[in-house]
């Protein structure tokens, strides 16, 4: 009689799956009424936090350091060797971060280590009077978004 191999699913195959969610929320919130402007400033912070858990994920699984950089004049963000996002115009941002993680004029990154820390941070997005906290420990590399009136 053969064996059969465990079912299951690889940490892989579900940090793909994630992944894809993440990107059609993101894409689905993106494509909503343009004239919503709290649609815009969530999927921005839903982007860059599920962008943030994609780096943690990617430094965990593959044993090596994973930064996502943030271009603070170009207003975009992203993995490196991965295609960059654009800020809605009318989202404003801020990123306070230690300074060994500032790369150069308005660029700053998120390093995410092979046990999960981070160099940690706080990435701030403001359309008006609505502000989205996007918060990185440092110690266990944990991702939360938050909304302050």
């Amino acid at each position: 009689m053969t064996s059969r191999s465990e079912a299951g699913f690889t940490l892989v195959e579900i940090l793909v799956v994630l992944a894809i969610i993440g990107l059609a929320l993101g894409l689905i919130a993106v494509r909503g009424s343009p004239g919503n402007r709290t649609l815009a400033l969530e999927a921005a912070a839903t982007g860059i936090a599920e962008d943030l858990r994609q780096a943690r994920g990617q430094a965990v699984y593959g044993n090596a350091p994973v930064r996502l950089m943030i271009d603070l004049e170009r207003r975009t963000w992203g993995l490196a060797n991965a295609p960059r996002h654009t800020l809605p115009p009318e989202v404003a941002v801020e990123f306070l971060t230690i300074a060994s993680a500032v790369v150069g004029k308005g660029v700053a990154g998120v390093e995410f280590a092979p046990d999960g820390s981070s160099t940690g941070g706080t990435i701030t997005l403001r359309d008006g009077a609505r502000v989205v906290r996007i918060t990185i420990d440092w110690l266990t590399g944990r991702v939360r978004i938050a909304h302050e009136a």
